[in-house]
């Protein structure tokens, strides 16, 4: 198809698209369906370069995007039941309809598997003039124009953007890149409020760590970082089904419920932390009800802001970017927390680049016991980036050496950590490695120990250990080793 044409003629062929498709719709029920490929030749515009405006600017973009979307794609969601209902993706009309969305809105094998399971084709497809979908990317581009805003626009998507043209209903995951930080808060404070998001599972804020927001929370206002602490409250009770919170803006929020917190201590020092918390809030909010916690840039007064007594749904915590003064103070804020979060199985630290002769044994030792021992169910330690050194690194292994459970009459060993990742660590000695995987009942079937620059001579005291220890699979990537190890090996980060 061609790319040059005015823009009356190009609403007109739209037109005749969809009339063609409508005139085959009169006599044979699938009849659409075969007809529409043919009938789009009438409409001389790559499809590729329609959304894109790459080629004309964005006037011809916008119009060619509304006669397409205003013509021709209602008669697929109308005439569309012999296709969704086939579940194929190979049909001409999928391949239409994935041509059409922009990349943020959706994925084809998304669409074909909303469909399959909604009640009949056209509710997956069409829910009161918008498209429903359900995975959502959003970058700057996807909002509407920018106009008069208060300081702070809470209240959410609004018409205009791609916003105008989706259902929220079917919604299952977010994610989004929106480098300023009002557009992150307005956009998550919308879908707090909507209403319609119950079944929304997941929200990544995909801000870099290498480029983080120059907004910070200690610019805003008061009322305003009293709002970001109620929004982290609202994530919880307005969205039942969230599981997963990933990325920078989570951190902020939960700083936010820290700072406010902090303001009615110093205000009432009597108040009962509990007393004051509304009914159910243990159960309801953000951080008691997600599954996994994935924090970026978080400081250790942010751990504060989760200061109900149980979270006892959290999984997977993941800290990364962890501030490089005081290592110690964010690991004892860390150990802390950790006996709110019983069920807790996996937990990642990562620091920013600091010098290894700064880190204080004792919280790490205290860490890392509190993670072994009992009653913790925490079989992966992930500590790789936290530039441990050798003497932080023999302070891990005994602390696990020191508490590994007995058995149990269950199994052969008594738990503890399965999986442990030493990577990026600066260790140039594997005298304590070898002295962990030489304890009696040791749980570890999993060690990481790549890009520590380790060569022959540590890896055949490696060697001589492994076959009495219970490690089936060891990482050595980036490494400078070349004799064969006796348990499987990963040498690559692609492996």
């Amino acid at each position: 198809m061609g790319s040059s044409c005015g823009l009356p003629s190009l609403a007109r062929d739209c037109r005749a698209a969809a009339q063609n498709v409508h005139e085959a719709s009169c006599t044979d029920a699938a009849a659409p369906m075969a007809a529409l490929p043919a009938a789009l030749q009438f409409v001389p515009v790559d499809t590729a370069s329609l959304l894109s405006g790459s080629q004309q600017g964005s006037d011809f973009s916008q119009a060619a995007s509304s006669g397409f979307l205003n013509e021709v794609l209602p008669f697929c969601c109308r005439h569309a039941s012999t296709c969704w209902t086939c579940g194929s993706l190979d049909r001409p009309v999928l391949g239409f309809l994935w041509a059409l969305l922009p990349p943020y809105l959706e994925r084809a094998s998304a669409i074909a598997a909303l469909a399959a399971s909604a009640r009949g084709p056209c509710q997956a497809l069409h829910d009161g003039q918008r498209l429903r979908v359900g995975h959502l990317h959003v970058h700057p581009n996807s909002l509407a124009p920018a106009g008069p805003q208060c300081p702070l626009p809470f209240g959410g998507p609004k018409s205009g953007g791609c916003f105008s043209r989706i259902s929220f209903a079917g919604l299952v995951s977010v994610k989004f890149y929106l480098p300023h930080l009002i557009s992150a808060l307005w956009l998550l404070d919308g879908l707090a409020r909507s209403g319609c998001c119950r079944s929304l599972r997941k929200i990544v804020d995909r801000q870099c760590r290498w480029l983080p927001r120059t907004d910070r929370l200690e610019n805003l206002d008061g009322i305003t970082q009293q709002r970001c602490a109620a929004l982290a409250d609202l994530l919880g009770t307005a969205l039942p089904s969230l599981h997963t919170l990933e990325g920078p803006v989570f951190s902020l929020l939960l700083r936010a419920r820290a700072t406010v917190r902090r303001h009615k201590d110093a205000a009432d020092p009597q108040a009962d932390l509990a007393s004051t918390a509304a009914p159910g809030a243990d159960t309801q909010s953000m951080g008691c009800r997600v599954e996994v916690l994935q924090l970026l840039d978080l400081c250790a007064v942010d751990l504060h802001g989760l200061w109900e007594p149980l979270y006892s749904k959290l999984q997977r915590l993941i800290l990364l970017n962890l501030p490089s003064p005081a290592p110690g103070e964010t690991t004892m804020a860390v150990s802390k927390f950790l006996p709110k979060a019983p069920n807790l199985e996996e937990l990642q630290l990562d620091f920013q680049y600091f010098d290894p002769s700064l880190w204080e044994l004792e919280p790490l030792d205290e860490l890392v016991s509190i993670v072994q021992k009992r009653p913790s169910k925490i079989r992966k330690l992930v500590l790789e980036w936290c530039r441990l050194g050798d003497a932080g690194v023999d302070c891990v292994c005994q602390a696990l050496a020191r508490h590994t459970r007995q058995p149990d009459g269950i199994s052969e060993t008594g738990g503890g950590v399965e999986e442990l990742s030493l990577a990026h660590c600066e260790l140039r000695d594997t005298s304590s490695v070898c002295a962990l995987l030489a304890t009696p009942g040791l749980a570890l079937t999993k060690l990481d120990i790549s890009s520590n620059g380790l060569g022959d001579c540590q890896a055949r005291r490696l060697a001589e250990v492994l076959p009495v220890s219970n490690v089936k699979e060891l990482l050595l990537r980036d490494s400078q080793v070349s004799i064969p190890l006796p348990v499987k090996t990963k040498w690559f980060w692609g492996s």
